[in-house]
């Protein structure tokens, strides 16, 4: 396989589907330019994806606290993220990444500012239903979609959003649930209420 063929790989991250999963749902979060995978689903990948992540964890190797692999498809590259606390916060925040350019194997690292870092939304997209947790994880993102949290991706980018986003909606997260807040005005309720609706 040519590195360099990005389209086979934009069709194969489009593509991913479990192998074996009679339902034909995909394995990954799909972006614009990426794919995001939990280091526990790489296996579940389409083999010619396991190929384009192994050419860089077999020549430079990847971080053992990696939680998510995100493969570009508009030039080849990995890149290897670390949430601490992917499974126990709801949106867990990103705290450092390493990037393998394929082409000349060259790597960088980035740490992230703690104070407003960019987290992860709908977390269960990126693991198999069989991980720990997942139904959890599931039921969280159907509410939050429902609530229509997860409509603006740019604005809930970073912690900072994600709180005015809550704060906007009368909402505030207890574990992985939404709960209105004590100061949740009838206004709130209601278009959260007529979003919902508008869902089905």
């Amino acid at each position: 396989m040519s590195l360099g063929r990005t389209k086979m790989i934009a069709d194969r991250c489009r593509q991913s589907a479990l192998v074996g999963d009679r339902s034909g749902r995909t394995i990954g979060q799909q972006r614009l330019n990426s794919l995001w995978v939990h280091i526990s689903a790489l296996d579940q990948l389409d083999p010619r994806l396991r190929l384009y992540e192994g050419c860089a964890s077999r020549t430079i190797g990847h971080p053992e606290e990696a939680t998510v692999v995100k493969s570009h498809v508009q030039k080849p590259q990995i890149t290897y993220l670390f949430y601490p606390d992917f499974d126990r916060e709801p949106h867990p925040a990103l705290h450092t990444s390493m990037a393998i350019a394929l082409r000349d194997l060259h790597v960088r690292y980035r740490d992230y500012d703690q104070e407003n870092p960019p987290l992860l939304h709908q977390k269960d997209q990126l693991i198999t239903e069989d991980y720990p947790g997942y139904a959890r994880f599931a039921k969280l993102s159907q509410q939050e979609r429902k609530w229509g949290l997860l409509k603006d991706s740019k604005a809930i980018y970073d912690l900072r959003g994600w709180q005015q986003c809550l704060a906007d909606c009368g909402a505030e997260l207890r574990d992985h649930r939404l709960v209105w807040r004590p100061d949740a005005t009838e206004y709130q309720k209601q278009a959260v209420t007529i979003h919902s609706q508008s869902e089905h």
